[in-house]
């Protein structure tokens, strides 16, 4: 299987944000950019060169190689030929999405990361947790002592 090449065309890196906001559009109000656009393609790109994931890779070669698709249709051709290779993408987008602290922002959620230093958790009532837990202490210990 050929690699992709991680120094895309201007038309290649076109076509890969296109369906990267397809995938993540933007909202109705302009507010939140879609991933393309907010620039997630680099850390696809830099996912395939890092990474080296056979699935990630047949994923943007798929996503580059349509062009005369529109991008919605090629993410959808991509998951119903390929789930696997649709997978790593999406998992790959969203995860660079998401952590990106001005586009958390933009939900009303911390810029920080969410551990250490980010999100606060706040106490849950002694209640909720006896109830989480009582499945399992009615159930008792199931290992074995040595």
């Amino acid at each position: 299987m050929a690699q992709v090449d991680t120094a895309l065309s201007d038309q290649g890196r076109k076509m890969l944000d296109s369906v990267l906001d397809a995938l993540i559009p933007a909202s109705t109000d302009g507010r939140i950019p879609g991933a393309g656009a907010s620039g997630v393609g680099s850390a696809v790109v830099s996912g395939l060169s890092e990474h080296s994931s056979a699935d990630l890779d047949r994923a943007v070669a798929y996503v580059i190689a349509a062009a005369d698709a529109d991008p919605g249709a090629r993410a959808e051709a991509l998951e119903h030929s390929d789930p696997l290779a649709f997978e790593a993408l999406l998992r790959t987008v969203y995860m660079a999405y998401y952590s990106r602290p001005e586009i958390r922002a933009l939900f009303g959620l911390s810029p920080l990361p969410t551990q250490p230093e980010g999100y606060k958790v706040s106490p849950q009532p002694a209640e909720m947790l006896a109830e989480l837990a009582a499945p399992v202490r009615r159930r008792g210990p199931f290992y074995r002592e040595c």
